[in-house]
C-alpha cells in the first residue's frame, strides 16, 4: 500500500467519523475505546520485596467490549534480559498452546476494572536496576483485533 493510499484511507475514515458525529450518530467504538493505566504504591523496592503493579482497564466506548488477557512487557533500562519466573513461563506456554486470545473480562460502556498483579511471580525481578514495565491487551470489534498499550512504569530495585 502506498503512503498516498494510506493517507487517503485515513482521511476518508476521519471524514466518515466526523460526518456521523455531526449527524448525532456516534460510532460504536474506535481504536482508542480501551485504556490501560499502570500504577504502583512504590516505584523503588528492595530486591527481596514483591513487585506488585495495579492496572486499570477503562472502556471509553458506548458499547460492551470483551477484552483478552493482558500481556506484560518487562525490560531493563540497561538492556539486560529479564527472565521468566516459573509462573510466567507456565502462562506463556498455556497461551501458545491455546493459539488464541482468551477473553478475560467484558467491560460495559464506560466501565472500569482495577486488578493487582505480582510481577515478581511472573518475571525474575530481584537483580538491582531499573525495570520498565508496560502492558498490552487485545480487544475485538466486528472487523479485527486491536491492541492497546499502557503507560510505561519505572520500577527501581535496590539491594
Amino acid at each position: 500500500m502506498s503512503v498516498k493510499t494510506a493517507i487517503c484511507g485515513l482521511i476518508i475514515c476521519l471524514g466518515c467519523t466526523s460526518l456521523l458525529s455531526a449527524q448525532g450518530v456516534e460510532p460504536a467504538f474506535t481504536v482508542n475505546a480501551m485504556k490501560i493505566k499502570l500504577s504502583a504504591d512504590k516505584s523503588t523496592l528492595a530486591s527481596k520485596d514483591p513487585v506488585t503493579i495495579r492496572y486499570t482497564l477503562t472502556n471509553t466506548s458506548k458499547v460492551e467490549i470483551p477484552t483478552a488477557e493482558l500481556y506484560w512487557i518487562v525490560d531493563r533500562e540497561d538492556g539486560k534480559p529479564v527472565a521468566d519466573a516459573p509462573e510466567g513461563a507456565r502462562r506463556k506456554e498455556a497461551r501458545r498452546a491455546a493459539r488464541s486470545m482468551n477473553v478475560v473480562v467484558s467491560l460495559g460502556a464506560g466501565d472500569s476494572k482495577t486488578v493487582e498483579e505480582t510481577l515478581s511471580k511472573l518475571y525474575v525481578m530481584d537483580e538491582p536496576g531499573v525495570y520498565i514495565v508496560s502492558a498490552e491487551m487485545g480487544f475485538n470489534d466486528e472487523i479485527k483485533t486491536h491492541f492497546v498499550k499502557s503507560n510505561p512504569l519505572r520500577i527501581t530495585i535496590t539491594q
